[in-house]
């Protein structure tokens, strides 16, 4: 009989080494359902060059704060850079288009409105698999720097410095699958 409290104890040992072994092996692959529903961008540059790095902040399905270069490079995509991740944006230069354009020939002040449509993929990170789609808006605003006495308006005129700032807002509905 004194066999058996030793034999008890190992027993009760084993289970609780294999209990022990079985939870760190289902916490060592954990398992999340796919996250989907409606994601808001919203870019911020004051930078006076054509094509600035943006701020971006991300809220929706996810939330994020990053950049957002490559817009305006005549290009269709960007890389969208989060910290945990990138993913690629398609925006058409075809699908831009203009709402208002209004300059102030006196002083040069300009502000172009466009709306335009986007997708989602091509992700990695934590944005791996992600796909989506949907409309933005953009307003850009500045001083146009004059030329011969007047409003300089061509393709690369650039905005005094200082005086440039756009607020891009992106509004569509993203998948995310499961990590």
């Amino acid at each position: 009989m004194h066999h058996q409290p030793c034999l008890r104890a190992r027993a009760l040992g084993l289970l609780a080494a294999a209990a022990a072994a079985a939870l760190a092996g289902c916490s060592a692959h954990p398992t999340s359902a796919a996250r989907g529903g409606n994601e808001r961008f919203v870019l911020r540059s004051d930078a006076s060059s054509v094509n600035p790095v943006y701020k971006v902040s991300a809220s929706g399905v996810f939330s994020a704060s990053g950049t957002f270069p490559g817009i305006g490079d005549g290009r269709d995509q960007s890389l969208a850079r989060f910290p945990d991740g990138t993913f690629v944006v398609t925006h058409p230069a075809s699908d831009l288009k203009p709402t208002v354009h209004d300059m102030d020939s006196r002083t040069c002040a300009m502000i172009l409105d466009e709306t335009g449509t986007f997708t989602v993929g091509g992700g990695t990170g934590a944005y791996k698999g992600i796909t989506g789609y949907g409309s933005d808006t953009a307003q850009f605003t500045g001083t146009l720097p004059r030329r011969n006495g007047k409003c300089d308006t061509s393709a690369t005129a650039v905005p005094v410095p200082g005086t440039a700032h756009a607020v891009i807002v992106a509004r569509g509905a993203i998948l995310l699958p499961p990590s």
